[in-house]
Order: C-alpha cells, then structure tokens, then sequence
C-alpha cells in the first residue's frame, strides 16, 4: 500500500510538474502575442497618424511650392485679424504678383513656369520672419501676413523681396538663366474683415503694375496717386 501511495504521488506530482510547464507555456504564449500585438497596434496608430498628417497637409499646403494653400490662408488670416482686434497689435498684408508670367509659360512652358513659381516661394520664404505667413494665392499671385508689423516694416520686407527676385535669376533646366521680376501692394488693417483687407492691398498691387511693375507700393501711396 505504501509503494502504490508513494507511486500515486509521483504521478500526481508529475501531472503538476507538467501543469506548470503548460501553464509557463500558455503565459510566455500570451505575453509573446500581447508583444506583437502591442508592436500592430503601435504601427497601425503611427500609420493612422502619417494619413492624418498627410491629409492635414493636402487640406492646407499648396503642392507646387509647400506654401499654404488659400484655405489655409486665409483662414489663418482671419485669426489674425481676430488677435489684431484683440490686442490692438498692427498687422499688415501683401499680395505680390509675378511680372508677365504669361510671357514665361508661352516662351518656355508650364515647367519653367513652375520653377519660376516655386523659385519665387523659397525666396519669400528666405526674407520673412518666423511668425510671418506666407500662401499661394493662386496662379502667380501669392500673399505675405506680417502680425505684429507695421506697414513700414512689411513694405521694407517686400522691397528686400523684390530686389532678390530681380537680382538672382531662375535657373531653367539646360542652364537658362531666367530674369524675372515681382510687384507687390501692401495694406495695414485698420478695421473691417479679410476681404476689405485683401481688397486694399489688392488696389496698391494694381497701382504696381499700373506704374511700370517690378516695384512696392502701399495702399497709401495707392490712395494718393
């Protein structure tokens, strides 16, 4: 009786040899797939949040040149405008325009056009400050935000533009030097929306062109001319 209990024992004692190796099995199991699980999940958020990203940047990003798209312009000027009112801190607009870019796209094609275009963005991008934005309004047409800056300033700035754009030619594939200049208005906000904004600036961009382009003019000197 004692060698079968002793037997019986051993058997039992086994069994939960083997019970703890399955159960250290069945744990190393669950923590490994709890490992790779935790791994697809990490990658699938990280994936959800490059689409989000990318289709955050597609909504507010002009493709041809990185800049902000119109969207994204213009409601981040209404911002703008909105903290302006606010604070009572100056804010000051320019729509800058691309001399005869028509002429550009018939001599030399939409590819040199889009070089100009883009040529003339990394240059916008070289000259303003931080807080600065600048879009593409469409077309050749693009526009720079100045918070915090006075008409004076933002005029210096734009002229510091377009003497960059006039003195540095765009580089055509083939190595064609291509000669460009720009004309820009520029408006300070003094009450009223984004459009009467836009629309002022808009009036000194027009008096540019009409006074022989490749120049600066503010809506004041628009306004007295």
């Amino acid at each position: 009786m004692l060698a079968a209990r002793q037997v019986h024992a051993q058997k039992i004692a086994q069994r939960e040899v083997w019970f703890e190796y399955l159960l250290a099995a069945v744990g190393a199991l669950l923590l490994t797939t709890g490992v790779f699980a935790g791994l697809a999940l990490r990658r699938s958020l990280e994936r959800q949040a490059r689409v989000e990203e990318e289709l955050r940047r597609a909504a507010t990003t002009d493709d041809l040149t990185g800049l902000a798209n119109r969207f994204e312009l213009l409601r981040s000027l209404d911002r703008m405008i909105a903290s302006a009112d606010r604070t009572g801190r100056p804010l000051s607009l320019a729509i800058l325009d691309i001399d005869r870019f028509k002429r550009v796209n018939d001599t030399w094609g939409h590819p040199a056009g889009d070089e100009v275009i883009r040529h003339v963005a990394e240059m916008a991008m070289h000259v303003v400050r931080n807080q600065d934005l600048v879009g593409r309004l469409g077309g050749e047409e693009f526009v720079i935000a100045f918070p915090d800056c006075d008409i004076d300033a933002a005029f210096r700035v734009c002229e510091r533009l377009r003497e960059a754009i006039a003195t540095l030619p765009v580089i055509l594939p083939g190595g064609i030097a291509l000669q460009i200049t720009l004309s820009s208005g520029v408006a300070s906000w003094n009450g009223g929306d984004r459009t009467t904004l836009i629309a002022r600036a808009d009036e000194a961009l027009y008096e540019a062109k009409g006074q022989g382009r490749d120049r600066v003019v503010s809506d004041f000197d628009a306004l007295m001319s």
